[in-house]
């Protein structure tokens, strides 16, 4: 899952495509990955506001009426049941950088203040399942989840890409 930009990040961003500047200057400025400078520029060189409804159009274009069919059908030709692609994206997306970084501070906060998870899932209202897969690295969560865990954890980053 894409970690959601604020309009000010987006905007900045914009005005730096049109003034052409390089997309690791763009990442390294804005302080977010390559590849979400990226998506965007291909977004809007294709006339859409943002990746996702860049992708959006595109799957639908293609035949695909949601994100979901659309993985079904990879899970196909991979030969795989729907289970083991998720399975297998999510062993994928565990190493990513972002998601390892969050792990692993995850774990040492729940390690020093022998908090369970279980009972942090209850308290802020996000689900065991979840926070297992934040805890795994095979996902991070959205802004507002991060903000229930910043402030329920007390972590001392403001965003998740504060901890890279």
């Amino acid at each position: 899952m894409p970690v959601k930009l604020s309009n000010e990040t987006v905007q900045l961003m914009r005005t730096l495509y049109e003034d052409n500047a390089q997309i690791k200057y763009v990442a390294a400025v804005l302080e977010v990955s390559i590849p979400t400078v990226h998506a965007y520029r291909m977004a809007w060189r294709a006339g859409y506001n943002s990746p996702t409804e860049y992708t959006r159009n595109k799957l639908l274009a293609r035949g695909f009426d949601s994100f979901a069919t659309y993985q079904n059908y990879l899970a196909m030709q991979k030969g795989e049941t729907k289970f083991s692609y998720d399975k297998r994206m999510a062993r994928k997306r565990s190493k990513r950088k972002l998601n390892k970084a969050f792990s692993y501070s995850l774990k040492k906060v729940f390690e020093s203040n022998g908090i369970k998870p279980t009972v942090l899932a209850r308290e802020i209202g996000i689900s065991q399942t979840t926070i297992a897969s934040y805890i795994r690295g095979e996902s991070i969560p959205s802004p507002d989840n991060f903000q229930k865990l910043r402030i329920a954890l007390k972590l001392n980053y403001e965003t998740i890409d504060d901890l890279l």
